[in-house]
């Protein structure tokens, strides 16, 4: 773990933390543990933006929560590379991980349909259809949740440079402060 002076700005800082998938056999609760130790990490620092500790501590854990929970979702065995600035007016988070040629399809079919509507319309469809048929499977709620409700922007890029044996989907999620 390292923290440090990004990008010359004052104030801002970068924050880097690997977990290895072979050893910890990833699952939910260490999504669970990464994202509050994340949020409590990052809300030491919120008194100097001026904004309240326990409100940056939940949006931080959250947002974080969902991204990474994501990664072990559709993720392939490896490591789950984490990178979060906080700086100016937003806290932005980068993952890393690894899919198989199957789950990046999957996972870009979801994109798709987040990117195809207003979050805010796309989550409540999401919750009805949700409660008629709890056997859905993905349903996307935890992303259209930070869409709608957080303002969070996201953007993907898979990269299968590698020679096909694995592709990295690097996300990006930024969370205005505001």
């Amino acid at each position: 773990m390292r923290e440090q002076q990004a990008g010359g700005k004052r104030g801002s800082a970068t924050f880097r933390l690997k977990l290895i998938g072979d050893s910890l056999g990833l699952m939910w609760k260490h999504c669970d543990i990464a994202s509050d130790f994340l949020g409590k990490f990052h809300a030491e620092r919120s008194a100097s933006l001026g904004i309240d500790s326990n409100e940056m501590k939940h949006n931080i854990s959250y947002m974080a929560n969902e991204v990474l929970e994501n990664a072990v979702k559709f993720g392939s065995s490896g490591n789950i590379e984490l990178q979060t600035t906080l700086g100016g007016q937003q806290f932005q988070l980068r993952i890393w991980n690894n899919l198989t040629a199957e789950a990046a399809t999957r996972f870009q079919g979801v994109i798709a349909e987040l990117e195809g509507g207003d979050p805010s319309t796309m989550l409540i469809e999401r919750i009805e259809a949700n409660a008629a048929n709890p056997d859905l499977g993905v349903s996307g709620l935890g992303l259209l949740t930070l869409m709608s409700d957080y303002g969070v922007q996201f953007d993907w890029k898979f990269d299968n440079s590698n020679g096909g044996r694995s592709i990295v989907l690097e996300t990006h999620a930024s969370l205005p402060l505001d």
